[in-house]
């Protein structure tokens, strides 16, 4: 088990990864600070700061995406919605736009949402970051053996960006076929930017607890954070 010292380190490893996400955004919010905001009647329902980087924002998004983006932008600080503006359609054949409430899938941000509940099991001590594959789960050879999950959560496992031979017919076709996988780097070796390490952490989160990973999500983020318009995808809600 890693002392706290390292532990602590690892968290902030782990949320310095989150915190990346808002860098743009927070400097943004430092020179508009100031602004006044405004709730623009129509507009898909947009909230716009009248004067400085948010209308060039506003005014960036409709111009270059031309038509071609669809989703919502939301920028705020700690008490205000500073910028929220929906552009583009929800479903262009049928002409139905994108509203800010529109549901979008957030695809690799889920990362962010894995590496936490990672960090947060760790630190109840539901599961070690240092454990390897073979501990975890068994049955791997060579230098995969030795993979830790942390090493899976930072990009330094190795494994390949993406893998779509893998079989994820069942989860014993899965591990079969990801045992066979070869690496495209040694374990520690480099970091490898990999949708294969982390649908491998996601899987181990489950055998930890024992919980499908909406149900991680609902247990760890969900229901204690009150998300209430935060769900898997496939779930029915608004």
């Amino acid at each position: 088990m890693a002392g706290k010292a390292d532990f602590h380190h690892r968290v902030r490893e782990t949320l310095g990864r989150i915190s990346i996400l808002l860098i743009v955004l927070c400097g943004w919010q430092m020179v508009t600070a100031q602004a006044p905001v405004i709730t623009e009647s129509g507009a898909n329902d947009a909230v716009i700061v009248t004067d400085g980087p948010a209308t060039s924002l506003n005014r960036v998004l409709e111009e270059v995406g031309n038509g071609s983006f669809s989703g919502s932008v939301l920028v705020a600080d700690s008490e205000n919605i500073l910028f929220h503006k929906a552009y583009g359609w929800r479903d262009r054949q049928q002409q139905q736009p994108f509203t800010v409430d529109t549901a979008s899938e957030i695809m690799s941000i889920t990362k962010a949402f894995t590496s936490a509940t990672a960090v947060k099991m760790a630190a109840e001590g539901d599961i070690s970051l240092d454990l390897t594959l073979n501990e975890l789960i068994g049955g791997f050879t060579g230098s995969k053996a030795t993979i830790t999950l942390n090493q899976l959560l930072t990009y330094q496992s190795g494994l390949p960006a993406n893998a779509p031979q893998l079989d994820r017919t069942t989860p014993q076709s899965y591990l079969t076929s990801l045992r066979q996988l070869p690496l495209d780097a040694a374990p520690g070796a480099s970091q490898i930017y990999s949708n294969v390490g982390y649908g491998l952490a996601g899987y181990i989160l489950e055998r930890a607890e024992s919980r499908s990973f909406g149900e991680l999500m609902q247990r760890h983020w969900i229901s204690p954070l009150q998300l209430t318009n935060t769900r898997m995808s496939g779930q029915s809600g608004p």
